[in-house]
């Protein structure tokens, strides 16, 4: 895998923190952001607690994947990022202004499709509270 981190700076870092990242985001009006994390191998990875509805949070393992998309006022977002050594390396990046490309590096991995969709969906819900793309949790009743 390829690291584009010289121009990592261009991009919105997605929060990764004391080992762990999170699902979260939604849309508004004519705005949106959104991050999910997929698996070494694109897989659904599973959730270690869900503190509010529409939040996951996860302790991903070396080599998963973080996606943040963002779209508002004629600027579009997509990015993603991959986790070596507990930091963050950019794999994929662009940026769009009014429609057209203005920023563009890397290669796609190709089994992010679906998580790339999931991200998409998810920044463009409004005001969303589900979950785009972690494996399912069964909760106990109490």
């Amino acid at each position: 895998m390829t690291y584009h981190d010289e121009q990592a700076v261009e991009f919105a870092r997605p929060d990764f923190e004391n080992g762990r990242g999170k699902e979260c985001g939604e849309g508004a009006t004519s705005t949106g952001q959104a991050t999910v994390w997929a698996g070494p191998s694109g897989e659904k990875p599973n959730p270690v607690a869900i503190p509010e509805r529409g939040v996951a949070v996860f302790e991903p393992p070396d080599g998963s994947f973080a996606l943040r998309a963002s779209f508002g006022k004629g600027l579009a977002e997509y990015s993603v990022w991959q986790l070596h050594d507990g930091e963050l390396h950019l794999v994929r990046g662009w940026k769009e202004r009014d429609g057209n490309r203005v920023t563009e590096v890397g290669d796609p991995p190709d089994c992010l499709e679906a998580a790339t969709d999931a991200v998409w969906a998810r920044a463009e819900a409004y005001h969303t509270r589900d979950l785009f793309y972690c494996e399912e949790v069964k909760r106990s009743r109490r």
